[in-house]
């Protein structure tokens, strides 16, 4: 199961940040919030993050995070 989440992480990362590169030439704001959550989920990054901190981020704080911002994306866009 766990490479199944790994595998999920990779292909969320990649096509969250595959689309703010295309929303930041729009929504130079909305391309940046797309951008900031796919780094959420790029497993480079959360390791790197993990490692700072010292603290594993949750399944359920990415989640709310990338929920948040995603909001936060469709106000800005629309």
């Amino acid at each position: 199961m766990k490479s199944a989440s790994f595998v999920f992480d990779w292909v969320f990362g990649i096509l969250l940040l595959f689309m703010g590169t295309i929303f930041i030439i729009g929504s130079s704001l909305g391309g940046i919030l797309l951008i900031a959550t796919s780094l959420l989920y790029l497993p480079p990054v959360a390791n790197f993050i993990s490692s700072k901190t010292k603290k594993q981020i949750s399944k359920g704080a990415k989640a709310l995070v990338a929920l948040i911002l995603f909001i936060t994306f469709y106000i800005v866009t629309s």
